[in-house]
């Protein structure tokens, strides 16, 4: 996935203008796409639930990141992390199967500030890879299936972001798609 790297540096860019940010990565293992984030110069919480990943991440980092950036093991629907405390959660891997997907795109929602930016790359149905991404989850166990970018679309509006987008991006055996959205100001029933 190496564009996803520079797709969300493009949305942080657009996001946020002026200062450093904090920015939360959950990570499995795309080091370019994590390497190219932790390069914009923002505070930032690489959160896993491979040690292996991180290690690879951590050989990787610099001695000018290392004051910027921490690396924590945990699992992915228990994070320790605060609410309502970063500006930015970045997935590099598509949804989590073992959580239930609206748990755990509410717990992402609430670590964001108002106006905080979420996104996340996953397979997409559309066009004549859809087949081809359905044979390949059997090899990619930690992802969700692919679905129909509408109703991805439809389940984070309905978990409380707003001006949702998606950007399409080449890996190198499907597309796969960037879905993004700001979280809402007001509160949401389902918190």
């Amino acid at each position: 996935m190496n564009d996803l790297g520079a797709l969300v540096a493009g949305l942080l860019g657009e996001a946020f203008v002026v200062g450093r940010r904090r920015v939360v990565i959950v990570y499995r293992g795309d080091l370019e796409a994590a390497s190219a984030i932790i390069k914009l110069g923002h505070d930032t919480v690489v959160v896993s639930d491979r040690f292996r990943s991180l290690y690879r991440l951590f050989k990787k980092l610099g001695s000018s990141d290392e004051d910027r950036v921490t690396l924590l093991e945990c699992r992915l629907c228990d994070l320790p992390l605060r609410d309502e405390t970063f500006d930015a959660v970045v997935l590099t891997c598509g949804l989590p199967r073992a959580a239930a997907k609206v748990e755990f795109l509410g717990r992402m929602r609430r670590l964001l500030v108002a106006g905080g930016l979420f996104a996340w790359p996953h397979p997409t149905e559309d066009g004549w890879h859809g087949s081809l991404g359905k044979a390949l989850i059997p090899l990619r166990p930690f992802t969700a299936g692919p679905r129909k970018r509408h109703a991805l679309c439809a389940s984070l509006m309905g978990n409380g972001f707003v001006q949702i987008g998606q950007q399409k991006y080449s890996t190198k055996v499907a597309p796969w798609v960037l879905t993004h959205g700001l979280r809402a100001p007001r509160p949401w029933v389902n918190e």
